[in-house]
């Protein structure tokens, strides 16, 4: 039998009520839930929120039914969690105003977390969100991470200057991978000091460091002025469960997990979510937020 994504539930009274009536017309279903509150605190996802799937064959009955019962329970609660756990990415060096005009707007609709945009949109970005509950984030020695500590420190300064309240700050590898870790991390550490406002992301890039050093790398960070740390840059490949539970093993709740690389679908992001990440960098945040919404 073969089961295809009807909706995303909010919490456990409105999954009773989806299960009761796809029961009552006898419509074969089955759901993917996270039983508990993996985030603690309230930005965490609802206990019993999940994703309920049909019997294919059943999909057009279902969803009619589907559409009587949102019509009497609009969507809020843990399903509005998960799109507040996402940073809408553009980092495309192609992209132009018309782009980024129509990816904040999108921002804007979804109300997600933050955007993360290119260095020379920050300013334009702020302007446009100033005013909501979207933050403004930008990269800093992307993609690569082999700028001079004044550099990464520099750029993060300027993205504080003209608006920005997150920065992701890429670790210098190749030191990382040649005995330099203190070094490394110091550069990062240097940076945060420098813009102790502003919400700081470090990307660790996993796959090349490799398990042992990315969890080093980690625990080199807990108790220090960064608060993200980030699975990777999504140019050496896409980030994994394995990759999230690796960093939520090293700080635990100490720290902030930020994944991003190839996450294009909320299944994608449930697991990923429920692995221990906090936030979802992806450019395909729309996306997700359609799949979330039903639209």
């Amino acid at each position: 039998m073969a089961m295809v994504k009807l909706r995303i539930m909010v919490d456990r009274f409105q999954a009773d009520i989806w299960e009761q009536a796809l029961a009552s017309e006898n419509i074969p279903y089955q759901m993917k839930g996270l039983e508990m509150d993996v985030f603690g605190g309230t930005s965490g996802l609802a206990k019993g929120y999940g994703v309920l799937y049909v019997d294919e064959r059943s999909y057009e009955q279902a969803k009619e039914l589907d559409k009587g019962l949102m019509d009497q329970l609009p969507l809020n609660g843990s399903a509005g969690r998960l799109v507040r756990m996402i940073d809408h990415t553009l980092l495309d060096p192609a992209a132009g105003m018309k782009r980024l005009d129509e990816f904040l707007e999108q921002a804007l609709g979804m109300s997600c977390a933050s955007v993360c945009v290119l260095p020379w949109m920050v300013k334009y970005a702020d302007s446009r969100l100033r005013d909501s509950d979207v933050g403004v984030g930008t990269v800093v020695d992307f993609p690569l991470g082999g700028e001079t500590a004044m550099g990464k420190k520099a750029g993060a300064l300027r993205a504080m200057r003209e608006g920005a309240t997150e920065v992701d700050v890429v670790l210098n590898r190749g030191l990382a991978l040649h005995g330099e870790l203190d070094q490394a991390v110091e550069e990062i550490l240097d940076t945060a000091e420098a813009v102790p406002d502003l919400v700081v992301k470090v990307i660790l890039e996993i796959r090349e460091l490799g398990l042992d050093l990315s969890r080093r790398a980690a625990e080199a960070f807990i108790n220090t002025g960064v608060d993200y740390l980030k699975t990777g840059t999504g140019f050496y490949g896409s980030t994994s469960v394995e990759q999230v539970k690796l960093l939520k093993e090293a700080v635990g709740d100490q720290m902030g997990i930020k994944a991003a690389g190839g996450i294009r679908t909320l299944d994608q992001a449930l697991d990923l979510a429920e692995a221990g990440a906090d936030r979802l960098g992806t450019s395909k945040g729309h996306e997700i937020w359609l799949e979330v919404t039903g639209s």
